[in-house]
């Protein structure tokens, strides 16, 4: 009789101390396996994603604006405030001008006139860095503005910025403001300059 009742409990703490624990690594590893095999696509996808907007922004980093490619621009901007909710009441096309070169060297800061040094030479003989008449006569940089009406919230806004940076060429931002109305919209003007090429 003692032998009926011992090899049973015998049979069950060898059970729950050797064979159960190795059945619930089996589950748990199971279990993980499941998990990480339903997380796999949403996985791929943002990795999909992320390379490509890592792909776009180095692409896009040294593009200027050809000349009559400006429907390109008006695209990125009903495309972002698409993306962005927020509502464009209308976008003007301002005259182009030219940004000249000596004037943003006037305004970095006022240089030492008194210590000038002898510019150095290039392969071709010519110096590197000197200025010519022609230079000083020369066009400078064409700029293209656009100045666009908006509409929405503060959230709108801040998303219309973000989505408009990631798809616009070389661009800068010469104005924005806002104001708010009593129900918490902001109406305003953003003014966009795009460097021609």
């Amino acid at each position: 009789m003692l032998i009926i009742v011992v090899f049973p409990a015998l049979f069950y703490i060898a059970y729950k101390l050797i064979i159960l624990p190795d059945e619930n690594k089996y589950i748990t590893s199971e279990q993980a396996l499941k998990t990480i095999r339903d997380k796999e696509p949403y996985l791929k996808a943002e990795i999909q994603k992320l390379s490509s907007r890592k792909s776009n922004s180095e692409f896009r980093a040294f593009k200027l604006l050809s000349p009559g490619k400006e429907d390109a621009v008006l695209n990125s901007i009903f495309d972002s405030a698409s993306r962005s909710g927020i509502v464009v009441a209308d976008t003007f096309f301002l005259p182009v001008f030219v940004k000249k070169i000596e004037d943003e060297k006037k305004a970095d800061s006022s240089a030492d006139t008194a210590s000038e040094t002898l510019p150095m030479i290039g392969e071709d003989g010519m110096p590197i860095g000197y200025e010519t008449d022609e230079a000083e006569n020369g066009k400078g940089l064409e700029v293209f503005p656009v100045k666009i009406k908006l509409l929405g919230n503060f959230e709108n806004w801040g998303k219309f910025l973000t989505f408009l940076d990631q798809s616009l060429n070389l661009h800068g931002i010469r104005l924005l403001n806002m104001e708010f109305n009593n129900s918490g919209v902001a109406e305003g003007n953003v003014e966009i300059v795009l460097p021609y090429l």
